[in-house]
């Protein structure tokens, strides 16, 4: 259970645990900088509400979970990242089991293209053009990132809610180190299931 509020980052990219009665995340995100379909937007998940929030470029909904919320509206979001990246990641051992199935690539243009990663780049063509599975599903990846991230806390039953602000890996990585650098920033307890 997190007693205080932890925050790591910087003004470009940050992760932030305050206590919580539940497992709660928010992650919010702006590539509004680069060309494409990212741009600003947010996803949120709290396992203890009946209702989730998501937000779009079409606006703030909010819709009733059911028994397979998390698995059909978050698990499925895929990473993303942009062509001319790609190159760079690769030459250091990153994306290398990209494929349409898990990932979004975005090209100079700001269109989705498919499976171009394992096909050796080559240029695409319309029938290669991929779909968002939801408005939000950058945002939602990123959210699921993060949950991995908090698992290295060695517990699936954090009460606590996370906020990520264009965060990655390093960021959230860094933020378990900083709840477990000081042991006034959390508590275990029994489970009660």
């Amino acid at each position: 259970m997190i007693d205080k509020v932890v925050e790591v980052g910087s003004a470009v990219s940050s992760s932030r645990i305050v206590p919580h009665t539940s497992f709660a995340l928010t992650y919010e995100l702006d590539y509004s900088q680069r060309s494409g379909p990212v741009g600003k937007q947010w996803a949120r998940y709290d396992e203890a509400s009946p209702y989730e929030s998501v937000s779009g470029e079409a606006g703030d909904f909010a819709f009733l979970r059911n028994d397979d919320y998390f698995r059909t509206n978050f698990a499925a979001a895929r990473t993303f990242g942009w062509l001319e990246d790609m190159p760079i990641a690769h030459a250091v051992g990153l994306s290398l089991g990209a494929t349409l199935e898990n990932c979004i690539v975005i090209d100079k243009d700001g269109n989705l293209i498919s499976d171009t990663v394992s096909r050796s780049m080559i240029p695409w063509n319309d029938k290669d053009q991929v779909k968002l599975r939801w408005e939000n599903e950058f945002a939602r990846h990123k959210l699921v990132d993060a949950i991995g991230d908090l698992m290295l806390c060695g517990t699936t039953r954090i009460r606590g809610h996370y906020f990520g602000n264009k965060s990655g890996h390093a960021t959230n990585q860094e933020l378990v180190k900083a709840i477990f650098d000081d042991p006034s920033n959390y508590h275990w307890e029994e489970s009660k299931e």
